[in-house]
């Protein structure tokens, strides 16, 4: 194992697989490498001495993402001025970053950064959100901001927006100031119509037009959640104690998984899994596809003796997938399978959490 970025504070990364970049965000600055220049290939590409590329100006960056509209691949960071959020969508342009690879200034191949303004990416749109924003979804056709006053979705084709859910909603009345008091984590698909808002501590179910689509308005979480990712037909809730994984058709609990120092390292976006698709008319397929689309990690229990250099207590971690397993029936006959249903039992590694049926690690 060797060390093949050199970048302290690192909270981000995602993958643009097409187009061979690595995007970082590393102590509010945006980074593109491309991945030859990280991991050569043998024999090397022209591409392994291309100097990474800085995307913003200042350190200002809160987070980024990447996802698809039309077609089109597009990154979209965000960085504060004042109470408002300054979002600028770039589009990487597949003729600069195939282009013959200049020569690199400086010593060695991180010793400096591209001193003009990215040459692998072109500015797409400008905009701006007169509210605090804390993350960014791509739906089908549109993106959906995470902001202190709910979900902002937007067109980026004339930046006409609406926010969901509608507060002047008579039945949300009485939810204003806990809508207020909690923080939007993510919006997701739960069916043809009908969308699922992940706040901190609740769910709620809208309709396409923001409007609460059922009687009973919220799905409380058993923890606080600092992080929500989807595999369907499941969320995942990330409680630094635990995770808790629900039906996103039902909002029931389906699971828990407890842990200590719990945390989500990537929810999916931004990477080599393919994107989610959208529930047919029965809804969510049982089972889910079985690609890893959520990685998390939390603090193994220590081994008897487990030091560091120096005697210095060594800190372990469980860097673990999830995905959801696939129901297998007793041997019987195929035409009339057992209702009943058999389990393997997990090959969890050594110190990890035991998981229940619904879900390996």
């Amino acid at each position: 194992m060797r060390r093949v970025l050199h970048l302290k504070q690192v909270t981000q990364c995602a993958m643009l697989e097409d187009f061979g970049i690595f995007l970082v965000l590393a102590d509010k600055s945006l980074f593109a490498y491309h991945i030859e220049a990280l991991v050569p290939s043998n024999p090397p590409s022209p591409n392994t001495s291309r100097a990474p590329q800085k995307l913003n100006g200042n350190r200002d960056v809160q987070f980024f993402s990447v996802g698809t509209i039309g077609g089109r691949t597009l990154v979209i960071y965000m960085k504060k001025k004042g109470i408002e959020s300054v979002f600028r969508v770039l589009e990487p342009v597949v003729e600069r970053i195939t282009e013959k690879a200049k020569v690199p200034g400086g010593f060695g191949r991180f010793a400096a950064f591209s001193s003009s303004r990215s040459e692998w990416f072109r500015v797409f749109k400008d905009f701006f959100l007169p509210s605090e924003a804390y993350d960014l979804y791509f739906l089908k056709a549109k993106i959906a901001i995470c902001c202190s006053k709910g979900f902002e979705v937007m067109d980026l084709a004339d930046f006409k927006s609406v926010t969901i859910p509608q507060r002047e909603d008579p039945r949300l009345q009485a939810w204003n100031r806990r809508l207020e008091a909690c923080i939007p984590l993510g919006m997701f698909r739960s069916s043809e119509n009908e969308f699922l808002l992940c706040y901190s501590e609740f769910g709620m179910y809208v309709d396409r037009h923001g409007d609460p689509s059922r009687a009973v308005l919220t799905v409380e979480w058993e923890g606080t959640a600092e992080r929500v990712a989807c595999h369907p037909p499941y969320i995942m809730l990330f409680d630094t104690r635990f995770i808790e994984i629900r039906h996103i058709e039902t909002g029931r609990l389906a699971q828990i998984i407890p842990g200590d120092e719990v945390r989500c390292l990537w929810d999916g976006r931004g990477g080599s899994a393919p994107p989610i698709l959208t529930p047919g008319p029965d809804g969510w397929q049982e089972g889910g596809a079985q690609d890893a689309r959520v990685h998390a990690a939390m603090r193994a229990e220590e081994a008897p003796g487990m030091k560091g250099r120096a005697g210095i207590r060594a800190v372990a971690q469980h860097v673990f997938e999830l995905l959801p397993t696939i129901p297998l029936y007793l041997p019987g006959s195929l035409a009339s399978p057992s209702q009943s249903t058999y389990f393997p039992q997990s090959s969890s590694p050594p110190h990890s959490p035991r998981l229940n049926p619904q879900w390996r690690g």
